[in-house]
């Protein structure tokens, strides 16, 4: 198979992905179970992003159900509470195995998260912030509650915070969509 034809082949099995190589990464900002996650900036218009590596090394089956619920999830949910999927980007397979490339889901970028601001003692939550970080907290758990979709990974680390102090939810690998026994008859 000559390498004109490898990459068509490429191209037919993600046809809707882009190259990662379209963001410049500058540095890892955070680790979890489920993947790496880096600052970048678009080579094309320079706007920062997060660039959210899928972990597949122990997949057999493969893509990771977990990754798929999160974007399936965050295709649905688009509010100012939630944070903002934008893509989804691979690598190009590599020479010694032509079928494998890397995931990543491309995020609006938060500066903090907000584990990290209330360990931090330079940074003190005034009673204004506080009020103001727990109503878009309730704001962004209500909208996902009404669009019947449970967090299950709650947690101060999930929580993100822009530069210009807007909430945004994020890390929805282990949430689920749910169904009331009145909404869903038998």
């Amino acid at each position: 198979m000559s390498k004109h034809s490898g990459e068509k082949l490429e191209e037919l099995h993600f046809p809707y992905c882009r190259d990662v190589a379209r963001y410049e990464r500058d540095i890892k900002v955070g680790q979890g179970t489920f993947g790496e996650v880096f600052k970048a900036r678009c080579k094309e218009t320079g706007r920062l992003v997060a660039l959210k590596k899928i972990l597949m090394d122990n997949e057999r089956e493969g893509f990771p159900i977990t990754a798929l619920r999160e974007i399936r999830i965050l295709q649905l949910l688009k509010d100012e509470n939630v944070v903002n999927l934008i893509e989804i980007c691979r690598t190009k397979a590599s020479a010694c195995n032509r079928y494998k490339s890397m995931f990543f889901l491309v995020f609006e970028f938060c500066e903090h998260d907000l584990a990290g601001l209330l360990t931090n003692p330079q940074v003190r939550f005034g009673l204004v912030e506080q009020k103001e970080t727990m109503r878009q907290l309730c704001c962004g758990l209500f909208f996902i509650h009404r669009n019947k979709i449970l967090h299950r990974d709650m947690k101060a680390a999930n929580i993100l915070i822009t530069k210009k102090g807007i909430l945004k939810l994020a890390d929805f690998g282990l949430s689920r969509a749910y169904y009331s026994a009145t909404s869903n008859p038998r």
